[in-house]
């Protein structure tokens, strides 16, 4: 959104007054404090809730170990309106980052209708042609044209398949979630296996591989 030059603020009522901030501001913000095992207090902010739960069990690679801190929170017992307290954390910030997805929208929607500053207006439109972020069905394309048939391929070179043969940019190779160090094209990547194992179009060893 900075790229664009808007901003789409969020109000957040306290009981001594609203508080506005910017999605990275809300996602930086904490949403729980929890006591670990070994005794120490850790705190956790909403996009190190997703980071965690998301490379945990949202992935076709899922982690083997249970990081102690999502453990915790699974393990805690915790209700809020009958939903797990992490659940009902999750589906507000997911809540929140629908509005903002949104407010932005309707803001590039009016933008590019040409209801504002024309020279803004050129800047976007130029911006929009510039990200050639690779899609999904793209990535399927590259891996069933070149995965070998019948042979099982460990996941680090499906990743090497398909940034030899697809033509990434600037925004494939942004993180995929604030404090990671994974390339949101990877991320990709494994969300199109993921599908495609539901669908019976590649089958996976429950080890990183994968087969056609």
């Amino acid at each position: 959104m900075s790229e664009f030059g808007l901003d789409v603020p969020i109000t957040i009522d306290k009981p001594r007054g609203p508080i506005v901030m910017s999605l990275p501001e809300y996602l930086a913000g904490l949403v729980c404090a929890i006591r670990i095992p070994s005794g120490d207090l850790a705190e956790l902010s909403r996009s190190d809730l997703i980071a965690l739960w998301s490379q945990q069990s949202g992935a076709a690679h899922e982690d083997w170990a249970l990081d102690q801190r999502l453990a915790t929170i699974f393990t805690g017992g915790l209700f809020v309106g009958g939903q797990p307290v992490e659940a009902r954390a999750l589906c507000g910030i997911c809540r929140t980052v629908l509005f903002v997805a949104r407010g932005f929208l309707a803001k590039i929607a009016e933008l590019r209708s040409g209801a504002r500053d024309p020279g803004r207006r050129s800047k976007l439109n130029a911006l929009l042609e510039q990200s050639t972020m690779i899609h999904l069905p793209e990535i399927w394309d590259c891996i069933r044209a070149r995965l070998p048939r019948g042979q099982w391929v460990a996941l680090d070179v499906i990743y090497g398949l398909v940034e030899a043969h697809l033509a990434l940019d600037r925004e494939d190779f942004e993180p995929q979630a604030p404090g990671s160090d994974v390339p949101k094209w990877k991320r990709n990547v494994r969300n199109v296996l993921q599908y495609r194992k539901k669908t019976g179009d590649i089958e996976w060893d429950d080890a990183g591989s994968y087969r056609l």
